[in-house]
């Protein structure tokens, strides 16, 4: 179809460069961000799967502003204050003051400090990282589709993602679980297209070619970081409540408010490999 949301980042024409990056192979999860932040604003502490540990849950009900919060927090707690990417300005809180709900932000890339990934570093580990490699082209993180091409966006199920995604209440009972409980993609990253959606760092255009020129189409584009302003933050791809299979999609892209908080929504954090 003509919708650009299913298309993803990497489309015939477009020509895209990233630099080195490392990825966390697993989302953050509720015990990491409790050690970080000092509190867990989880929805899910009870209900856990059997056999599951729930600390080892994803940490959700978190705000795009707390993602990058963390972020930074993190690298100084394990750096140093001079490798934050991000400069954070808080303008607005909660009134519980666990959640940072307005706040400008600006980053620096080449700062070695952790931060969320891009919309195509996502997308670009999701597929295997290698463009030249079958997995590139398989629907979901790690393996293909069973639906034909004409079925894939209305079926109701995808029984392969069974082994890799918590996604769509029938496979996941309608709640998040431990990371790293399905199989990884080839690159060994987990829970890539179902547990939790994913925060990532660029604001959304719905026409990813035409984000203040950063996608111009046929030019040659390095560490592109989507629209310079916008009202809603990429996430995706893949949730345990998902409605459709289609949704697990690589490169379905989502979006969301910066501000708002959702037991759906999580994050994964990236760091820029410097010389």
């Amino acid at each position: 179809g003509d919708d650009p949301n299913i298309k993803g980042v990497f489309l015939k024409g477009r020509k895209v460069q990233l630099s080195p990056f490392a990825m966390s192979q697993f989302e953050v999860t509720q015990e990491l961000y409790e050690a970080v932040i000092g509190n867990n604003p989880s929805n899910f502490q009870t209900d856990v799967a059997d056999g599951e540990i729930q600390t080892l849950r994803p940490v959700d009900c978190i705000t795009w502003y707390d993602a990058v919060n963390f972020c930074n927090i993190l690298t100084e707690l394990t750096m140093g204050v001079e490798h934050c990417v991000y400069t954070i300005e808080v303008t607005e809180m909660d009134d519980s003051q666990m959640h940072i709900t307005n706040a400008t932000v600006t980053l620096n890339l080449s700062k070695k400090g952790y931060r969320l990934p891009t919309e195509a570093e996502f997308e670009f580990a999701a597929r295997g990282g290698d463009p030249t490699k079958s997995e590139w082209k398989y629907a979901y993180a790690g393996v293909q589709t069973l639906n034909t091409p004409s079925e894939f966006a209305a079926s109701t199920s995808d029984d392969v993602l069974l082994d890799f995604a918590w996604s769509t209440p029938k496979y996941s009972n309608n709640i998040s679980h431990e990371v790293g409980k399905k199989k990884p993609n080839i690159l060994e990253l987990y829970d890539m297209s179902g547990n939790l959606l994913e925060w990532m760092y660029d604001w959304y255009n719905i026409n990813p070619l035409i984000d203040d020129n950063i996608y111009s189409n046929g030019d040659f584009v390095v560490n592109p970081l989507g629209a310079s302003t916008g009202e809603s933050k990429i996430r995706g791809r893949g949730c345990f409540n998902s409605a459709e299979p289609h949704t697990s999609a690589v490169s379905l892209r989502y979006f969301s408010a910066p501000s708002d908080i959702h037991n759906y929504i999580g994050f994964r954090i990236v760091r820029t490999i410097t010389e």
